[in-house]
Protein backbone atom coordinates (compact mmCIF):
# COMPACT_ATOMS: atom_id res chain seq x y z
CA UNK A 1 0.00 0.00 0.00
CA UNK A 2 1.20 3.19 -0.93
CA UNK A 3 1.25 5.53 2.17
CA UNK A 4 2.45 9.01 -0.03
CA UNK A 5 0.28 11.04 -1.79
CA UNK A 6 1.01 10.20 -5.32
CA UNK A 7 -0.39 7.23 -6.90
CA UNK A 8 1.84 5.05 -9.73
CA UNK A 9 1.22 2.50 -12.49
CA UNK A 10 2.39 -1.59 -11.70
CA UNK A 11 2.94 -3.22 -14.83
CA UNK A 12 4.07 -6.97 -15.03
CA UNK A 13 3.20 -9.97 -17.58
CA UNK A 14 -0.40 -9.13 -18.72
CA UNK A 15 -0.72 -6.68 -16.10
CA UNK A 16 -1.24 -3.03 -15.73
CA UNK A 17 -2.34 -2.02 -12.44
CA UNK A 18 -2.87 1.40 -10.79
CA UNK A 19 -2.04 1.68 -7.40
CA UNK A 20 -3.65 4.41 -5.44
CA UNK A 21 -2.46 6.01 -1.79
CA UNK A 22 -4.21 4.21 0.88
CA UNK A 23 -5.69 1.24 -1.11
CA UNK A 24 -4.58 -1.99 0.07
CA UNK A 25 -3.49 -4.38 -2.96
CA UNK A 26 -2.59 -8.09 -2.16
CA UNK A 27 -0.75 -9.91 -4.96
CA UNK A 28 1.71 -12.75 -5.25
CA UNK A 29 5.04 -11.50 -4.70
CA UNK A 30 7.20 -13.45 -7.18
CA UNK A 31 4.87 -11.73 -10.18
CA UNK A 32 7.87 -9.32 -11.71
CA UNK A 33 6.23 -6.33 -11.80
CA UNK A 34 7.55 -2.65 -12.65
CA UNK A 35 6.79 1.06 -11.66
CA UNK A 36 5.27 3.40 -14.10
CA UNK A 37 4.50 7.19 -13.73
CA UNK A 38 6.62 7.53 -10.37
CA UNK A 39 6.94 11.62 -9.67
CA UNK A 40 9.20 11.70 -6.64
CA UNK A 41 9.92 9.53 -3.73
CA UNK A 42 7.28 7.78 -2.09
CA UNK A 43 7.20 5.55 1.07
CA UNK A 44 5.12 1.88 0.89
CA UNK A 45 4.35 -0.44 3.37
CA UNK A 46 4.36 -4.11 2.81
CA UNK A 47 3.79 -7.48 4.11
CA UNK A 48 4.55 -10.62 2.70
CA UNK A 49 4.07 -14.11 4.25
CA UNK A 50 5.08 -17.34 3.01
CA UNK A 51 1.79 -18.95 1.74
CA UNK A 52 1.96 -21.75 3.27
CA UNK A 53 2.50 -20.78 6.48
CA UNK A 54 0.80 -17.39 7.29
CA UNK A 55 -1.64 -15.19 5.36
CA UNK A 56 -1.72 -11.57 5.90
CA UNK A 57 -4.74 -8.72 5.15
CA UNK A 58 -4.57 -5.12 5.05
CA UNK A 59 -7.12 -2.85 6.42
CA UNK A 60 -8.05 0.51 6.98
CA UNK A 61 -9.71 1.75 10.00
CA UNK A 62 -11.33 4.67 11.34
CA UNK A 63 -12.79 2.98 14.50
CA UNK A 64 -12.47 0.97 17.61
CA UNK A 65 -10.49 -2.50 16.60
CA UNK A 66 -10.20 -5.42 18.41
CA UNK A 67 -7.03 -7.21 16.68
CA UNK A 68 -6.48 -10.96 16.24
CA UNK A 69 -3.20 -12.19 17.68
CA UNK A 70 -1.15 -11.25 15.50
CA UNK A 71 -0.70 -8.29 13.49
CA UNK A 72 1.27 -4.71 12.65
CA UNK A 73 -0.72 -1.27 13.26
CA UNK A 74 0.71 1.84 11.72
CA UNK A 75 -0.85 5.37 12.63
CA UNK A 76 -1.84 6.98 9.31
CA UNK A 77 -3.67 10.22 10.56
CA UNK A 78 -4.38 11.21 13.88
CA UNK A 79 -3.76 10.19 17.12
CA UNK A 80 -4.51 6.55 18.46
CA UNK A 81 -4.66 4.16 21.98
CA UNK A 82 -2.97 0.87 21.08
CA UNK A 83 -1.90 -1.55 23.31
CA UNK A 84 -2.44 0.87 26.62
CA UNK A 85 0.00 3.33 24.47
CA UNK A 86 -0.57 6.80 22.84
CA UNK A 87 0.60 6.90 19.18
CA UNK A 88 0.89 9.76 16.45
CA UNK A 89 1.20 9.02 12.96
CA UNK A 90 4.03 7.44 11.45
CA UNK A 91 4.02 5.26 14.50
CA UNK A 92 3.21 2.38 15.11
CA UNK A 93 3.05 -1.45 16.78
CA UNK A 94 3.54 -4.98 15.93
CA UNK A 95 2.37 -7.88 18.30
CA UNK A 96 2.49 -11.87 18.20
CA UNK A 97 0.79 -14.35 20.24
CA UNK A 98 -1.62 -12.64 21.88
CA UNK A 99 -3.98 -9.74 21.04
CA UNK A 100 -2.67 -6.35 22.54
CA UNK A 101 -6.40 -5.11 23.70
CA UNK A 102 -8.42 -2.47 21.79
CA UNK A 103 -7.21 -0.21 19.53
CA UNK A 104 -8.94 3.52 20.18
CA UNK A 105 -8.95 6.64 18.02
CA UNK A 106 -8.18 9.93 19.96
CA UNK A 107 -8.87 12.51 17.27
CA UNK A 108 -11.84 12.76 14.70
CA UNK A 109 -9.28 12.12 12.07
CA UNK A 110 -7.73 9.37 12.71
CA UNK A 111 -7.03 6.66 10.74
CA UNK A 112 -4.72 3.06 11.12
CA UNK A 113 -3.32 1.17 8.76
CA UNK A 114 -4.14 -2.74 10.61
CA UNK A 115 -2.66 -5.63 9.24
CA UNK A 116 -4.18 -8.70 10.53
CA UNK A 117 -1.32 -11.90 10.28
CA UNK A 118 -2.83 -15.18 10.17
CA UNK A 119 -0.62 -18.36 10.71
CA UNK A 120 -1.78 -21.70 8.84
CA UNK A 121 -1.94 -24.85 10.55
CA UNK A 122 0.91 -26.25 9.21
CA UNK A 123 0.32 -30.11 8.33
CA UNK A 124 3.83 -32.33 9.38
CA UNK A 125 5.38 -34.15 5.95
CA UNK A 126 4.91 -38.03 7.07
CA UNK A 127 6.56 -39.17 4.06
CA UNK A 128 9.79 -38.04 5.40
CA UNK A 129 9.70 -40.05 7.97
CA UNK A 130 8.53 -43.33 6.59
Amino acid sequence: MLLGDAGLWLRGDDLLHRLEPGVPWAFPGEWRLATEGVSGPGMDFNVMTQRSRASAEVTIATTAQQPGAEGIAFVLKGDWQLAGNHYSPASGIWWQGETPGAFMPHSEEASLLLADIRRHNEIPDRSKNE
